[in-house]
């Protein structure tokens, strides 16, 4: 079974490492759609986004996209000789247990077009979790399947039993521990 990784990303530099790492070895590709522009907010010079996503093995689509899920399906289309692509925002990380563990939950769930997991986001550190956010992104989609607005996909998702650690929040110094 091929799995890719597709990560979307605007001046994420400090967050490029941890991301790959955190998919290296189940993964057999890790693509990362750089956004030239914020969806929201005010537009800043660009960081070094890109050579990190070099420097760590990964390959870039530099773009603008007006919509995330255009962004995201777009990256979607260039993997389509895969049978999966976990989806994640460069924020979005999996322990290597989990991350081996949703790969065997991919391969012995072959008939599944979409999933999603719970995640813990946290606030400042990694020692404080944002507590309410029930919110479960979409996690790996089956070739064929399509966004169709934020965080949302054209089939029914089906929930993993793992965990995503999204350190959105987080200060950089607290980002790789």
């Amino acid at each position: 079974m091929k799995i890719a990784a597709m990560s979307i990303v605007y001046n994420e530099e400090p967050l490029i490492e941890g991301c790959i790492k955190s998919l290296q070895g189940i993964v057999d590709k890790h693509l990362f759609m750089v956004s030239t522009k914020p969806f929201y907010g005010e537009e800043q010079e660009p960081d070094n986004t890109v050579a990190a996503i070099k420097a760590w093995g990964g390959e870039a689509i530099e773009g603008y996209w007006p919509k995330e899920h255009t962004m995201r399906n777009q990256g979607l289309d260039e993997l389509s000789e895969y049978d999966f692509v976990i989806c994640t925002d460069a924020d979005m990380w999996l322990t290597q247990r989990t991350a081996t563990e949703l790969r065997s939950l991919l391969e012995k769930n072959p008939y599944g077009d979409a999933f999603v997991a719970p995640q813990v986001a946290y606030w400042r550190d990694t020692d404080h979790i944002l507590m309410g956010d029930d919110f479960m992104p979409v996690i790996a989609v089956r070739r064929g399947t399509k966004f169709v607005h934020i965080g949302n996909v054209d089939k029914t998702p089906t929930i993993l039993p793992i965990l995503i650690h999204h350190i959105n929040w987080c200060a950089p110094k607290d980002i790789l521990k």
